[in-house]
């Protein structure tokens, strides 16, 4: 899963823009991020699009690592993203992207 909108509430819940796998259709809804990534190591979270690139963080769920900024993500696609090594893609915008 993406996250593609995080609206802060408090520190376990927020507000998620998501695709949903089954039906294919974008929604919002309000989670307990603690049962909603009970197991995930940790989440990527890209910004929005500017000229191409998204800002990219990794935050680990253990509460102790620190987030990870890795830079930016390139928009490609997705022929070129599937030959690399690492690559992720936006089902809310149907997207690749590349670490630039």
């Amino acid at each position: 899963m993406t996250i593609t909108k995080k609206t802060e509430l408090d520190s376990k819940e927020a507000t998620l823009t998501y695709r949903c796998k089954k039906t294919g259709l974008i929604q919002e809804m309000t989670a307990n991020l603690q049962e909603w990534f009970e197991d995930e190591e940790s989440i990527l979270l890209l910004g929005p699009l500017i000229k191409g690139k998204r800002k990219a963080t990794l935050v680990y769920m253990d509460g102790i690592t620190s987030k990870v900024e890795l830079g930016d993500f390139n928009y490609t696609s997705k022929d070129y993203a599937l030959k690399q090594d690492a690559w992720t893609f936006d089902p809310s915008t149907n997207s690749y992207y590349v670490a630039g």
